[in-house]
């Protein structure tokens, strides 16, 4: 956690849910109020086979703190596999340098969204057997659980 020179926090780099909700309270409210379908949930379930899904987060972002967190759910519903789930904390795609935050890690951020080709944060991207089959870019067109489902369906 990085505490920058305007007062706010972030969390940068490869990330478990535990680094964010210890390091910024209150970012996981969405997970506790967030209600999924669940008829789609059962028809998620069974199409997790060979599934690995990366998320491209901002913990500044406020897609990301909404969305990501009510991605959490839906994956814990549909009982997904944590260690099938990578998530990348980076920081603003125009990032200043500052004091609080090093140039490495405005690097590292750069090339993890040049990487995984990143226009805008939250990005969900979804594997099936190593090949991308899928992802969605800030909110879902309809719902997690449906978009998830319309990329699975592929």
């Amino acid at each position: 956690m990085i505490e920058k020179q305007d007062g706010s926090k972030v969390v940068l780099g490869e990330v478990a849910r535990e680094d964010i909700v210890s390091n910024i309270a209150g970012w996981d409210a969405e997970y506790y109020s967030y209600v999924p379908d669940e008829t789609i949930l059962g028809d998620l379930a069974g199409r997790l086979g060979g599934i690995e899904i990366v998320l491209v987060i901002g913990t500044w972002c406020s897609d990301s703190h909404r969305e990501v967190p009510r991605i959490w759910k839906v994956l814990d519903s549909i009982g997904f596999s944590p260690g099938a789930l990578k998530t990348f904390a980076v920081e603003r795609a125009k990032a200043a340098s500052e004091a609080a935050l090093p140039q490495e890690l405005v690097d590292w951020s750069k090339n993890v969204r040049d990487y995984y080709a990143i226009k805008a944060v939250e990005s969900v991207i979804v594997y099936r057997n190593g090949v991308e089959i899928g992802r969605f870019v800030e909110a879902p067109a309809k719902s997690i659980e449906a978009d998830l489902l319309e990329i699975l369906k592929r």
